[in-house]
Formats: structure tokens, C-alpha cells, sequence
């Protein structure tokens, strides 16, 4: 049997009887499985001679408590549910990697000579109360003052944090984002009567890590690091596009054989408004970047001295960028899992499952990207280009 990647959990098609002994092969055919589990069988697979070999040193007794131990370690052995102090461990690693991802969702810092530079969620700061009191611990640290409310008082009249509209639009941009996309995911239902084939299974496995995929292009945007971040999109596109070219297969032997970076054509063939030919040539340009992407990060001061910034600010063509990818992870997602989607949002909810071209998604993204431009031209005149907001 086989079972289905849903927002993180495995969802088992239904089980026949129980297996009869503990043997991990067998366990397999009725029992989720995880890339570590998969590591374990083929070691078994491939290295039966190991426990024979101990058994000739050691003795048939020595052999058989190894395999007792192996058996005993291994999940296959233990019911579906693990022990509480694993789950507890799991959830604490769980909570502190999403409280990261969190803070790098939406990046806020305060930078003093001494101390550095402090990241926070800005989103936990939507009166600036947070900034201030970061602010105030910057600079008693590196003054060596004790109280924190000394350092306010003798640093009050010091600018605090620049607002910087189109950034945070930008960021705007990037939660609705990713809020078409999980509300694609939370939508959908495992239909145990529908066909599913091994590529589609694949297939959401990938589309499922996609999103720290999305995720990494955002941060890299976020920091103005357009090259790296439209390469990270590049590998997200080619991998949205795979996944819609191997889901008709049913042979992991051919879905194996199947190149992302050649997938592009399947995706093209189911969204045509707007074409994804030039999204992709625009993210392969910044991939194997030439003089133009380095000239574009170039400039000279007043002095007549070169200068190379890290970086290109266009939040606009960042937020257009990540939208983008969202909408195409959507229409990818609907068209393979139809029949596990009980609405269709963003395509034609008939075969072939292409694109609608007059999907609502479009709409809002062309308004967000305008928005976000009038206010990179309004802010154009009172910012200079080489600095980082």
C-alpha cells in the first residue's frame, strides 16, 4: 500500500492484517515509512551476512540478542504512536525551528558598533515598544552601562528604527503568499477511492519541502540578495514543474529518471496565462549570472571611487517573484491532487486540470505588486540606493 504526505503527517491507505512477526520488511507493506526507516531495511537487505558472521565469532546466543536489540530499537517493533518523552523532545525541536523561521519570516535588527547586530520578528513589533528597549540593550552593552533605563533616558533623542514602506509591503506580499499556499494545503481530503500513482507521491513529498524552499528565497530577497534568491526560486520552479512530469507515473524506477531541470515543458503545457517560459529564462539568468547582474550591483560615489553593494533593491520585482512561485505551486498542487481537493481554486475543474487563466490569485498579486511600486517611487526621492533598510 501506499499513503499520502499531508501537511507533514502520513496518511495510510487501508491496512490489511497484521503482519506477523517483527521482521521490518514486512512491516513495511501496512506501516508508514520514513527516510531513516528506509536506510535501516536496505542495510538489512544489504548486509544479511552481518548477523551470520557474528553468530560464527560469537556464538548463536551473542547473534541472536543483537538481533533482539536491533529489533527492539528499531520503530518498526514500536506501535505507530512513539514514547512521550520522544514526543516531548520533538515538539521543543519543533517549536524553537519554527520560532526561527518565524523571526526570519519577517526580519527586524538593531545594529550597534559594540554588540553587533540584533535580528528580531518584526511582527512582534507593531509599535516599535520592542525595537526600543533592543535599542536600549545595544547600547548599554557596548557603553558597559548597568541600567537599561539609564540608556534610555541618555539616548532618547537618537533615531530609532527607519520605516521603510516598500519593505514592508514586500513582506505583506510574502504572507499572502504563503497563505494561498497552506490554504491549498489545509483543504485538502485523502480520497482512498481516487487513483494515486507512485508520481504523485513523489510528487507531494517534493511539494511538501517546497516550502522552506519558498521560504529560503524569501529570506534571501528579504536581505536584498536578489541573485541568490532567484536562483533559490529557480530550483522551486524546476521542482513544481517535476512534480506535475512524474505524476502520471507509476514506477519509481521512471519517476527516478525524470530531470527536474528538463520538467519545465510539463508546466508549460498546464499554465499558459501568464507563460512560465519567461519566469524561468529571468531566474536561469540570475543562476549563471553574467556581467549584467554584476554591473547591476555596481556604482561609483562622489569621489569617483567604485563601489560594489551586495545587493539590488526592487521589492516590487521580489514580491512579484515569490508571488509567482506561490501561484504556480497552487495550480501544480490542484491539478495532480484534484481528486483529493473537494474545491478548485485555480484551475479549470475539469481534464485536463489546466490553469484557470482568470484565477482570483492573479488579481491580487497584480494589486499588490502596484501598491508595492508606488511605494518604491514614492520613497525613491528620500533614500539612496546603496542603503540597506
Amino acid at each position: 500500500s501506499i499513503g499520502l504526505l499531508i501537511r507533514g503527517s502520513w496518511v495510510r491507505a487501508p491496512r490489511g492484517p497484521p503482519p506477523s512477526s517483527c521482521d521490518p520488511v514486512s512491516r513495511l507493506r501496512s506501516q508508514p515509512i520514513t527516510p531513516r526507516q528506509i536506510g535501516r531495511v536496505s542495510a538489512i537487505r544489504q548486509h544479511p551476512g552481518s548477523l551470520q558472521t557474528r553468530e560464527k565469532r560469537e556464538g548463536p546466543a551473542a547473534a541472536a540478542a543483537s538481533l533482539s536489540r536491533v529489533r527492539k530499537r528499531s520503530t518498526y517493533c514500536r506501535t505507530v504512536s512513539t514514547s512521550d518523552a520522544f514526543d516531548k523532545r520533538a515538539r521543543e525541536a519543533a517549536l524553537g525551528t519554527q520560532a526561527l523561521f518565524d523571526t526570519l519570516a519577517h526580519i527586524e535588527a538593531v545594529s550597534s558598533l559594540g554588540t553587533g547586530t540584533i535580528v528580531y520578528d518584526g511582527s512582534r513589533d507593531p509599535d516599535g515598544y520592542l525595537n526600543e528597549d533592543l535599542r536600549a540593550v545595544a547600547l548599554a552593552s557596548t557603553l558597559g552601562m548597568k541600567s537599561l533605563d539609564e540608556a534610555r533616558k541618555r539616548f532618547a533623542g537618537l533615531p530609532g528604527a527607519v520605516e521603510h514602506p516598500p519593505r514592508a509591503a514586500y513582506i505583506q506580499a510574502y504572507k499572502r503568499a504563503m497563505s494561498h499556499v497552506e490554504s491549498s494545503k489545509r483543504s485538502l481530503r485523502t480520497n482512498r477511492h481516487a487513483p494515486l500513482t507512485e508520481g504523485m507521491f513523489a510528487g507531494s513529498v517534493a511539494m511538501e519541502r517546497l516550502i522552506h524552499t519558498i521560504f529560503s528565497a524569501h529570506v534571501l530577497y528579504q536581505l536584498r540578495l536578489r541573485i541568490e534568491a532567484d536562483a533559490v526560486a529557480r530550483v522551486a520552479l524546476e521542482q513544481i514543474a517535476w512534480s506535475v512530469a512524474v505524476a502520471p507515473l507509476n514506477d519509481f524506477e521512471l519517476v527516478a529518471k525524470v530531470k527536474p531541470q528538463r520538467s519545465i515543458s510539463a508546466l508549460k503545457k498546464l499554465v499558459t496565462q501568464p507563460s512560465v517560459g519567461p519566469l524561468y529564462s529571468y531566474f536561469s539568468s540570475s543562476a549563471h549570472a553574467g556581467i549584467g547582474q554584476h554591473l547591476a550591483v555596481f556604482d561609483v560615489d562622489d569621489d569617483g571611487r567604485g563601489l560594489i553593494r551586495h545587493g539590488v533593491t526592487d521589492w516590487a520585482g521580489s514580491a512579484q517573484a515569490i508571488m509567482s512561485i506561490a501561484d504556480l505551486w497552487v495550480v501544480a498542487y490542484e491539478s495532480v491532487q484534484h481528486d483529493h481537493l473537494p474545491r478548485l481554486t485555480s484551475v479549470i475543474d475539469e481534464p485536463p486540470f489546466t490553469a484557470d487563466p482568470n484565477r482570483p490569485f492573479l488579481s491580487e498579486m497584480a494589486d499588490t505588486i502596484d501598491e508595492i511600486r508606488r511605494l518604491e517611487e514614492a520613497d525613491h526621492g528620500r533614500r539612496g540606493e546603496d542603503v540597506n533598510p
